[in-house]
């Protein structure tokens, strides 16, 4: 997450200080597309990083920069792995769907914290408005990136009442949020615990 001209690093699985690589921030937040790095260490514009001089041995990196309402970089959300990998479209797709939950439920936070009297709803960089309490609207095809499945499948439970959903003056269909992490956690519930 960009503090300033610095970056405070939440990471999960790994030491925060190897991570905490400028080098590999500058990289990701300068593009508003996903970074995707084959071994780092053999990068010429990584190899001299911290993350790549690191005893953590990655492989594989996917950065997505995570925009704020002015389109500016506000944070990165990034998978690291010691294994070589490569993503399928739809796995591609799933970590822009995440990155772009995780971009809402920043800009609705930093909303409720720094709130002024004046300030209307503000558009977010990829042309989805949020919500009168600050959620992104995720369309169709990421929401079915998400879940692994067709988008034929998410737009049928709309029309169902599964999945909640609103209609855009053009008739697309957007979803919020707050109610597709909700499914997404009541089906992870539903799975069998250790099994397929």
């Amino acid at each position: 997450m960009v503090r300033g001209d610095n970056w405070s690093t939440l990471s999960f699985g790994a030491e925060r200080e190897a991570l905490e690589d400028p080098e590999l921030f500058a990289i990701i937040a300068g593009r508003r597309e996903p970074v995707e790095v084959t071994d780092p260490a053999s990068n010429p514009a990584l190899a001299h990083s911290r993350l790549a001089r690191s005893n953590l041995g990655i492989r594989w990196l996917l950065g997505v920069p995570l925009l704020g309402p002015s389109g500016d970089v506000s944070a990165i959300f990034a998978v690291l792995d010691t294994e070589p990998r490569e993503l399928s479209r739809r796995e591609r797709a799933a970590m822009v769907a995440i990155g772009r939950l995780i971009s809402g439920a920043l800009s609705a936070h930093r909303t409720t914290d720094h709130m002024s009297p004046t300030s209307g709803p503000t558009e977010h960089s990829n042309g989805a408005k949020p919500t009168a309490d600050g959620h992104a609207l995720l369309r169709s095809h990421e929401v079915a990136a998400l879940f692994d499945v067709t988008e034929r499948t998410v737009i049928n439970w709309a029309a169902s009442g599964k999945l909640a959903c609103l209609r855009t003056v053009g008739g697309h269909l957007r979803f919020r949020s707050e109610d597709v992490m909700s499914l997404l956690e009541a089906n992870s519930l539903r799975r069998p615990q250790g099994g397929l």
